[in-house]
């Protein structure tokens, strides 16, 4: 309320300038009564969803899109734009905007150290999506997805599959060529490299399953980097999922990754399902720091790493694939023209 002076009140109930007292009376009275109830409001929007650590920070808006910023050296760094970045698919048909009906952020202590959690909760029409977001102290370039999907209708619900951090990703202002490069997960029989830089209309699916007879599964991790930063997504099962991690690159300026699992999943009346635990990361440098960071999450899990003989170092020797193309007599004349090399090497066995 505005402090009112004895000399004031005096105006207002005597005969000086009387509709204009009354009019300033009422405006007081309006305010007094509308303050309480706009104090009170739902309808006035909260700020947008956030959740950050010391290197990243995720951005929601109201229909559970996101974006992705990168924090290093006292700089941000905006990667993209708002996507719709946890969907499924019912029907052959995307299903991508959830208007968020609550949020929360808490502070956590687990088995991966202390941080905090995002928690956000979206409807579209009869399903409801729940997103929770994890930031560990001890993986601060790191955020960790567990979604959920539930059935509120009255009938069964067909989903054929789902994403999680399906992210685009924009070329650095006034970079030369390449705009990207990028790690790839997955194994095929034409051997493509794991690591290189992307040109217009590169499309990689990188399916962990079989991609031929005797060629098939890989890392469950894809990255993209800039000369400045770079964003990689990924899995933490515990256990192979036959998941596609897609990496393209549709026109100069832009790059996309995303985690897709393809799975036909029905949801009777009130069912709920999970995503696999995924994960988003931002990072200086190329690919390796992600592959590191992911190890030390994976070991603290309960994984452990083998420790590699001496002869995993060595050189290996491989004259098979002459065999099919060339026949028996010119694999074994390539496996003799190389003994020389190899007892060079000390590799001889």
């Amino acid at each position: 309320m505005f402090p009112i002076e004895e000399g004031s009140r005096q105006s207002f109930t005597g005969r000086r300038n009387p509709p204009r007292a009354r009019r300033l009376a009422s405006a007081i009275l309006a305010i007094a009564f509308v303050v309480p109830l706009i104090a009170g409001s739902t309808e006035i929007p909260a700020l947008p969803p956030h959740i950050q650590g010391t290197n990243l920070r995720i951005e929601f808006d109201r229909q559970l899109r996101s974006r992705v910023v990168a924090r290093f050296d006292k700089k941000e760094t905006l990667l993209g734009p708002f996507t719709a970045s946890e969907t499924i698919t019912s029907g052959n048909q995307p299903v991508s905007e959830f208007s968020l009906s609550s949020q929360a952020l808490e502070r956590i202590d687990d088995a991966f150290g202390s941080g905090e959690r995002l928690s956000l909760e979206g409807k579209h029409g009869t399903l409801t999506k729940r997103v929770s977001v994890t930031v560990y102290n001890d993986f601060p370039g790191m955020a960790f997805f567990d979604v959920q999907y539930t059935n509120t209708a009255a009938a069964k619900v067909t989903i054929d599959g789902w994403s999680n951090n399906a992210y685009t990703v924009n070329s650095q202002a006034g970079s030369s060529s390449p705009a990207f490069w990028s790690y790839q997960g997955g194994s095929y029989e034409k051997r493509p490299n794991w690591v290189l830089p992307l040109q217009v209309n590169f499309q990689q699916e990188n399916y962990l399953g079989m991609n031929d007879s005797d060629y098939g599964g890989g890392t469950p991790i894809v990255d993209v980097w800039r000369r400045d930063v770079g964003i990689a997504v990924g899995h933490v099962d515990t256990k192979p999922r036959l998941v596609s991690l897609p990496v393209t690159m549709p026109n100069a300026t832009q790059a996309t990754v995303a985690v897709h699992f393809k799975k036909a999943i029905t949801l009777d009346p009130g069912e709920s399902f999970h995503t696999l635990r995924t994960f988003v990361a931002v990072h200086e440098g190329d690919y390796f720091r992600t592959l590191v960071e992911y190890r030390r999450f994976m070991v603290k899990q309960g994984f452990a790493m083998a420790k590699a003989p001496d002869d995993a170092y060595g050189a290996i020797w491989c004259a098979l694939g002459i065999w099919p193309f060339h026949g028996a007599a010119a694999a074994l004349r390539h496996a003799a023209d190389c003994q020389t090399s190899r007892i060079r090497l000390g590799n001889a066995r």
